[in-house]
């Protein structure tokens, strides 16, 4: 993807993350507000994905990679 188009969609979910009807569904839904640009993305991808291996294995499921 463009680094223009990235930095469009990035800047639009922040400002969305700011509104009152945002931060509403969080508190209504009790889900955490966590909010992360590109570059931090990544490593919280491979954090959460390897936590749902690490759960599907201890559950006894077979898991690829």
């Amino acid at each position: 993807m463009p680094p223009a188009v990235s930095q469009y969609w990035e800047d639009l979910f922040a400002r969305l993350a700011k509104t009152a009807s945002w931060k509403k569904y969080i508190e209504d839904n009790q889900v955490e507000d966590v909010f992360l640009r590109g570059a931090s993305l990544t490593p919280f991808f491979d954090e959460q994905i390897d936590a749902m291996r690490s759960t599907q294995r201890q559950a006894g499921v077979a898991v690829a990679g």
